[in-house]
């Protein structure tokens, strides 16, 4: 009986650790493209500038930036992912820190709205600073960099949201 109690709440315990996973699945390149298209969003292929990625197609719009990137390598994802949190930090006037004091990497005094957040094979940040929105995933191998003015907020969330990002 003692051994029946003991597999039931070994098995109780994988549930809920495997139930609580967070996953994501990897939207395809091409899938991407049809839905920034159906935003009217025109994306360009750059996948020559970009070593890493077997595709990749970046707008070219004053207004905002967006880059989708399906990476040859999670490695080359991650590490370019990682990079560029650094980059949004620093653009947005932010230290990157480890500390769990949220204020702690304030260095500035205006508002900041930042949202970690991960799982299973992904990772993302979202930060919105003053006039500026910055939304960064990567899923798998693949990675989405989006940038703009908060008058071009909703548009660039109502595109993550179709691809599930």
């Amino acid at each position: 009986m003692k051994r029946y109690s003991l597999l039931t709440i070994l098995i109780v315990c994988v549930l809920i650790i495997t139930g609580c996973n967070k996953t994501k699945t990897k939207v395809s390149i091409d899938e991407f493209y049809k839905q920034a298209s159906k935003l009217d969003i025109h994306m360009k292929d750059y996948s020559q500038s970009y070593g890493y990625a077997n595709k990749a197609y970046q707008t070219e719009s004053d207004e905002y930036k967006i880059l989708f990137v399906d990476g040859k390598n999670k490695q080359d994802i991650h590490g370019i992912f990682f990079d560029e949190v650094k980059n949004i930090y620093a653009k947005a006037g932010l230290k990157n820190t480890t500390t769990e004091d949220p204020e702690a990497g304030v260095l500035t005094t205006s508002p900041v709205d930042r949202k970690v957040d991960g799982g299973s094979g992904w990772e993302s940040l979202e930060l919105t600073k003053d006039d500026k929105y910055y939304y960064i995933i990567y899923v798998d191998n693949t990675y989405l960099y989006m940038e703009g003015n908060m008058d071009n907020k909703d548009l660039l969330i109502k595109l993550k949201d179709s691809i599930k990002y």
